[in-house]
């Protein structure tokens, strides 16, 4: 599952993904609060390069955890489960006290300010 949806997204690389295109002979049938979701992360999230939304993810628990034991540059094939991705956004949910669509933005900015930080001590 995780491994489709990566090669669907992955031939992007760092380049704005062209949704239009992608979707062009793919149907989803959402529901409507799916839709509201995906949108509230498309804002929040989808303004950010490539290379920071990388950073991003490589920051969070699920990912530090899949990298246990492994070398930085190391490649590897290990899977963060659905419980995992779960429990570590269940976390962020009372932490970033998100109540509302809109609250993701404490979450994404938060993120993004940590990456800011490390770019700018390099």
């Amino acid at each position: 599952m995780y491994k489709d949806i990566y090669e669907c997204f992955s031939y992007y690389g760092y380049k704005k993904i062209d949704y239009d295109e992608l979707l062009k002979n793919n149907t989803i049938d959402l529901t409507e609060n799916e839709k509201k979701y995906l949108d509230s992360i498309i804002r929040n999230f989808g303004f950010y390069s490539g290379s920071v939304l990388r950073e991003m993810s490589h920051l969070t628990d699920p990912w530090l955890d899949s990298r246990k034991g492994l070398v930085q540059d190391e490649s590897s094939n290990r899977i963060i489960s659905l419980d995992e991705m779960d429990s570590y956004f269940n976390k962020m949910i009372v932490k970033y006290n998100i109540n509302k669509l809109e609250d993701i933005s404490k979450y994404s900015k938060s993120l993004f300010n940590i990456v800011k930080k490390k770019i700018l001590d390099n």
